[in-house]
């Protein structure tokens, strides 16, 4: 058992930081397959030219890195992190370039799409320094997150009717049917990439139908139940049930002013026992793929000028979820476990101590307010918030930060480094009346550093 587990470790470890070229290991390494050694002096290459030969030897399907094994052998998390190490392979350094975006908060989304249509894979893949005109923020990636979230409420939102809300009791979005606005589509795959590429979690869970084509899994009559449980059930009882001298329907579908015919002279075919396996099978293909087309071929394209495909395809369907949305719930407990004191504060001041009872009584959508207020983003990624970051890479938890008290203060974010002043309020009500009030108010972006 504990080799197992030893070569488990090994092995996760090799696919988490996995390295190419001829430079040094530096230190041992084992093959977690043959548990071969392999010499500090010994290269990336001769390491994974082994491993790489090992899988083949073992089992041919699992050639060209064993991905097949590792979805086995690797947690969530692990798999997570070994993403977003691939990530890292191809992003360039800030200290190379840097991309300054200029945006108006009036023309938001007209500025952003001005912005990035001209930019190019790589562009895509460097920081983005975002600068609201008129305002004197300057952006170590606290703006960058806001810009994001404010991106994708727009793009998701009724009026832009891009996407649609699922007919499920889940929220989640998908694309709306027959809805052409490719550019739309190409910019906000592009985004929804780039908050990926700079773990930003973003509180806009995608359908399920969505995350497989992504992810290249095939998709069918079971997705349509993501998407429309009651057509589903009503198909459903159709495929179980025997049809008799009942119409049921021709293999056409109306979709507002249009008709759409599921085969050549569908309008003029009824449904019946002998032909109600192809109509679903029409259907199926139909609702899952051919309602989203060509919308949902931008959309990709987008999504993978910043992600290539080849690095997410391991994930399921609910890992992607996860890497783009993050943790759905906020845990008070773990929140405050991973939280920093500064100045005067530490865990048993009084101000400190109204502070978690304040929140004791909040509701998940206050805390995510909350939440919002001071790191840019109502999420946080699947390691919780003990994994909250700069945009860089740099650790940055949450903290609370002392600052004297004056007339009329107000608790101030610092979204870019997770950090919020907190005024020594005289009482608990006082407290509890300054964070409604900027959970309420607060205009991102002014005064962060």
């Amino acid at each position: 058992m504990g080799s197992k587990l030893s070569i488990r470790k090994n092995y996760v470890s090799w696919r988490m930081s996995r390295k190419r070229g001829n430079s040094k290991l530096k230190k041992t390494a084992y093959c977690p397959i043959c548990n071969m050694e392999f010499k500090s002096w010994q290269t990336y290459d001769d390491f994974n030219y082994h491993i790489d030969n090992c899988l083949e030897i073992r089992d041919p399907s699992n050639a060209v890195h064993g991905n097949k094994m590792f979805s086995h052998l690797a947690s969530i998390e692990e798999k997570i992190e070994w993403v977003r190490q691939q990530f890292n392979t191809i992003r360039v350094p800030w200290s190379e370039e840097y991309k300054k975006i200029f945006i108006s908060r009036d023309e938001l989304l007209i500025d952003s799409i001005r912005e990035v249509q001209n930019l190019c894979d790589r562009d895509m893949r460097s920081e983005f320094q975002i600068q609201f005109i008129g305002e004197i923020a300057m952006d170590a990636g606290g703006v960058m997150k806001e810009w994001v979230n404010i991106l994708i409420k727009q793009l998701f939102s009724e009026e832009m009717n891009l996407f649609c809300r699922t007919k499920t009791e889940e929220v989640a979005y998908i694309i709306s049917p027959q809805e052409m606005q490719p550019e739309l589509y190409y910019f906000t795959g592009r985004i929804l990439g780039k908050a990926i590429f700079e773990n930003i979690p973003i509180n806009c869970p995608l359908c399920k139908t969505l995350y497989k084509h992504l992810l290249d899994r095939e998709v069918g009559f079971e997705d349509i139940k993501y998407q429309d449980i009651e057509l589903y059930n009503s198909l459903q009882s159709l495929a179980n049930n025997i049809i008799e001298d009942v119409f049921v329907g021709y293999f056409a579908l109306e979709k507002g002013s249009d008709l759409y015919e599921l085969k050549k002279n569908g309008s003029e075919i009824s449904i019946n026992e002998e032909n109600k396996r192809q109509y679903l099978d029409l259907r199926s293909e139909f609702e899952t793929v051919t309602c989203m087309m060509p919308s949902l071929a931008y959309f990709k394209n987008g999504f993978f000028s910043v992600i290539p495909q080849s690095m997410i395809l391991e994930l399921s369907p609910e890992e992607l979820e996860v890497l783009l949305c993050g943790k759905a719930t906020l845990d008070l407990v773990e929140w405050r476990e991973n939280t920093e004191y500064k100045g005067d504060f530490s865990s048993h001041h009084k101000v400190v101590k109204w502070f978690w009872s304040i929140l004791e009584d909040f509701t998940q959508e206050e805390l995510s307010q909350l939440l919002v207020f001071v790191t840019g983003t109502s999420r946080v990624p699947i390691e919780g918030f003990s994994g909250l970051k700069t945009l860089r890479g740099d650790p940055a938890k949450f903290t609370l930060q002392s600052i004297e008290m004056a007339k009329k203060a107000l608790p101030r974010a610092h979204t870019c480094f997770n950090r919020l002043d907190l005024p020594s309020y005289s009482s608990k009500r006082d407290l509890k009346d300054a964070l409604k009030f900027v959970m309420k108010n607060h205009v991102l972006g002014f005064g962060l550093e």
